[in-house]
């Protein structure tokens, strides 16, 4: 509905659609440690903000192996 008030194709929607879920699943592929560390902590009931520490953690360590 709102796709069709901004006057795009539904063609266009479906591209862009399918462009967002391939950015997601290359992001989630890539950062596949760092999900699957976040997702125990959240079951885990982990706070917000660590969580958010756990995932800078992560960040920092994908960034020093990318360095090296």
């Amino acid at each position: 509905m709102l796709w069709s008030q901004l006057k795009r194709s539904d063609s266009e929607g479906a591209l862009k659609e399918r462009w967002a879920i391939l950015q997601a699943k290359t992001l989630l592929e890539s950062n596949r440690v760092a999900y699957d560390a976040l997702v125990t902590a959240m079951t885990q009931r982990v706070p917000v903000e660590a969580c958010k520490q756990l995932i800078e953690q992560h960040r920092a360590t994908d960034t020093n192996d990318v360095k090296s």
